[in-house]
This record gives structure tokens, C-alpha cells and sequence, in this order.
């Protein structure tokens, strides 16, 4: 029997209609990507729409520009072809093995719908979080190749699979795939700080030390370790422990040194 892993990795990725893409995707190999290409050819657009605002839904400008710039918006993305309006999408697939003997697999997959309008501020996201399969059970592109409205990607999934807002979305994509409670946020804050292209640069390790506890779950100590009655995180005893006692001699009469001639 194969032993189920708990952990929830990344597996494929998409945009669709954002930018210049119109509808890629991207396949991760055991939770990791690589992109290679030339300058101008889209890697750092991409990392800026998919990470990490696939995981919180924020569409705030420094913080989709991984050199935490102001004019990378996401209208500008969406508009990007000059067009009046644009509704386009991005979405990330997570997978595990499912229980028994590991035949199976367990998804969950994000998706992000936006549009936006030359003549309006920012744009309407909309939020999703599904166990269906893209490409498999729902798509994203109606037969005529446009992106599907809000309306019509709420009735493929289901009212269940909506939120409507990014704070309901970011608890719900937390609940599913990590369980991090309040520390979810500190887990994207790490996640931008290391996607910086030039992280090395004006390298400040006091920051960087900062900024990897935050986003790190504490410490717990294993219950054979735990005094009888404390919790795994509970914090040391402030009692002194007692000293131990000094080491004894065995029997017999004292060693002298021998001189050398």
C-alpha cells in the first residue's frame, strides 16, 4: 500500500485571455516550475499574475509587481491589447494522492475571474474554489472561444464554489489546502519577499530572518520530549532545573603522574 502524503502541491497552472495570453497553461513537475525564455517573453508576467495572488486574491499593484513597483495594475494586463473591456482569467490546480492505494488522486483548484473597463478604476474580480478538474469537468472558454461570464462559470460550479470576496476567498483556499489559520497571511508576506528577482541584492539579514519566522509554522515539540501535562507549543519552564550531581570517583587510591626523565 502507498503511503498517502497529506500535502497538497501545485500541479498545473493557467491565464487565460490576460496579457498576451490567451489561453496557457502551465505543468508543474512534483510542486515545481520552471520557466525559461527570452527577455520580454512573459516569466516575470506570469509569476506576477499567478503568485501570489492566486492564493489571496489581492489585486493590489505592488503587490502583483515582484519588483514592487505601482504600474503593473491588472486592468493594465487585462487591456493590454487595447481592447474597450476584457474578462479574463487565472487558476492554479493542487493535488495529492487520494486514500487507499495511492491509484487516485485528491484536486482542488483555484481559478480568479476579472474584468475590467477602459473607463473604470480597477477591476471586478470573482472568486472560486473547487474540487473539479479544468479541462476535465468544467472549462473556462465557451464554444465560440470567449472567457466565460461570472454567471456562467457560478452555474458549471456551483453556488458552493463562489465567494465574493477576496477575504472569503483566502479563508476558504486556507481551510482546503493548508490550515494555517491567522498565519495564512504571513505565508503570502514570505512568498512575495522570495519572489523578488534580485532578492540578493541590498541583502539585509536581519530583515530576511524576520520575514522567514513570520512566515514559519512554530516550532512543536514532539510528545515524547513534552513534560507530562504541557501542550505541544507550550513555552519552557521558567523553574531552574536542578543541577546534576558531580561525578564521582571510583574506589581505589588517587592517580599521581609519573614524571618523565
Amino acid at each position: 500500500m502507498t503511503r498517502r502524503s497529506d500535502r497538497f502541491r501545485p500541479s498545473r497552472a493557467g491565464v487565460v485571455n490576460v496579457w498576451d495570453y490567451v489561453d496557457e497553461e502551465f505543468a508543474f513537475a512534483d510542486g515545481r516550475l520552471v520557466l525559461r525564455g527570452h527577455n520580454g517573453s512573459g516569466k516575470t508576467k506570469a509569476l506576477e499574475v499567478l503568485f501570489p495572488f492566486v492564493l489571496d486574491g489581492y489585486t493590489d499593484a505592488r503587490r502583483l509587481d515582484p519588483f514592487s513597483g505601482q504600474n503593473r495594475t491588472m486592468k493594465s494586463n487585462l487591456l493590454y491589447r487595447g481592447d474597450e473591456s476584457a474578462h479574463g482569467y487565472v487558476w492554479m490546480e493542487f493535488a495529492r494522492a487520494a486514500d487507499g492505494d495511492g491509484a487516485g488522486t485528491e484536486t482542488v483548484t483555484l481559478v480568479i475571474g476579472m474584468r475590467a473597463h477602459r473607463h473604470r478604476d480597477g477591476v471586478n474580480p470573482s472568486f472560486f474554489v473547487t474540487d473539479q478538474r479544468l479541462g476535465v469537468d468544467f472549462g473556462l472558454l465557451s464554444t465560440d472561444g470567449r472567457p466565460l461570464t461570472e454567471r456562467q462559470l457560478k452555474a458549471a460550479l456551483g453556488e458552493d464554489a463562489h465567494h465574493a470576496t477576496a477575504a472569503d476567498y483566502r479563508r476558504a483556499v486556507d481551510a482546503r489546502l493548508f490550515g494555517l489559520g491567522e498565519r495564512y497571511v504571513q505565508l503570502l508576506d514570505l512568498l512575495l519577499a522570495l519572489r523578488r528577482p534580485l532578492l540578493a541584492k541590498d541583502l539585509d539579514p536581519e530583515k530576511v530572518s524576520h520575514t522567514l519566522t513570520g512566515g514559519l509554522s512554530p516550532w512543536t515539540t514532539p510528545s515524547w520530549t513534552r513534560p507530562p501535562g504541557t501542550s505541544p507549543t507550550s513555552p519552557p519552564s521558567s523553574a531552574a532545573s536542578p543541577a546534576p550531581p558531580p561525578p564521582t570517583r571510583p574506589p581505589g587510591p588517587s592517580p599521581v603522574s609519573t614524571p618523565t626523565t
